[in-house]
């Protein structure tokens, strides 16, 4: 299950200045709408930025009779660095690293996403989805498919399997055969993810096929049959014979996985372009995973990336973009 992370800034802001003011409306309208969500099992987590220790408790008694769930109410102080609480403007790189500090030690396998939800009428700062619970489909552990990640995802597998298994309408598997192309899916994913970080120059690509085999529980059989169909005008004889050594069995595992994830990248791809409400939502949550900007909203973050005309910054997203609409590039190679 997906539960969504919403962080409102609130730095311009007094306790009293919010009691009976526009804000104090949308607040309460989604106050509403979590508890809402909770009663149908979605336990959404709201944090609010707060500038100066001391406006805590004048902002906590403005919330409290909102009707926010109280578990799931965080208030983050940002220290002023100038002395004034009111100058929004200069506080904004320490907001950024009470926020980016809070996420890495809370909410480490959230992913940032382009806000289109239940909230959306909130002035939002971020706002990400973490998986909970677990993700049972899966015929392999979590933990061995969040090694497989670049760096950069490696602690966000958990989530990115909730997302797959959501995005594609993925089920619980009835035999050997949904189990295995199950991993397929998910070794298409891990691939892809590398692929961004290739394309955007980030890092390498570092997928190892022959590893997703072991690490996917993708068996031996499965591998023999695709080989077969592959190979369909020579007997099992020949095909022993011309391919076949104890050397480079791990060699043949890779090359039938990436035949099959190559058959189902576009269906992924397209899958998750959806889910994040179109290709420029799905280039943000890659993107901002990489290079994180917690010193401003994500409107802004969002509208400086993908909607920036600027000739040096089309030219620099150019292939990170390229990759993300047609699901691949030459540059995902690397």
């Amino acid at each position: 299950m997906l539960r969504e992370i919403i962080v409102v800034s609130l730095i311009e802001h007094t306790g009293l200045e919010i009691v009976g003011s526009k804000l104090d409306a949308t607040l309460r309208k989604a106050a509403s709408r979590a508890r809402e969500r909770r009663e149908i099992g979605q336990h959404d987590i709201f944090a609010f930025l707060v500038l100066d220790v001391q406006r805590i408790a004048q902002i906590r008694s403005a919330i409290a009779p909102l009707g926010f769930p109280d578990d799931q109410l965080v208030t983050l102080a940002v220290d002023s660095d100038t002395g004034d609480v009111d100058d929004f403007e200069a506080n904004r790189e320490n907001a950024g690293y009470v926020l980016s500090s809070w996420l890495d030690k809370e909410h480490p396998s959230a992913i940032e996403i382009a806000y289109q939800g239940s909230y959306a009428d909130l002035d939002l700062w971020w706002s990400g989805i973490e998986s909970i619970g677990t993700n049972s489909i899966w015929p392999f552990s979590e933990t061995a498919f969040g090694q497989l990640l670049p760096d950069t995802h490696r602690q966000k597998g958990a989530t990115w399997l909730a997302i797959l298994q959501k995005a594609m309408d993925l089920w619980q598997p009835a035999g050997w055969v949904d189990e295995n192309r199950l991993s397929v899916v998910a070794a298409c994913l891990c691939e892809w993810l590398h692929g961004f970080e290739g394309a955007s120059g980030n890092s390498y690509n570092d997928f190892e096929p022959d590893a997703a085999c072991d690490a996917l529980n993708i068996c031996d059989l499965w591998v023999g049959l695709c080989f077969k169909e592959t190979h369909s005008d020579q007997t099992v004889d020949e095909i022993l014979a011309e391919h076949y050594s104890e050397e480079n069995l791990g060699e043949i595992k890779g090359s039938v996985l990436l035949d099959a994830t190559e058959d189902i990248r576009s269906e992924m791809r397209a899958a998750l372009a959806r889910f994040f409400g179109g290709d420029g939502g799905l280039f943000y949550a890659l993107y901002s995973a990489i290079w994180r900007g917690h010193d401003r909203s994500w409107h802004k973050r969002f509208d400086d990336l993908c909607n920036n005309t600027d000739i040096e910054h089309l030219a620099e997203i150019d292939e990170p973009w390229q990759f993300v609409s047609y699901g691949w590039s030459d540059g995902a190679c690397q």
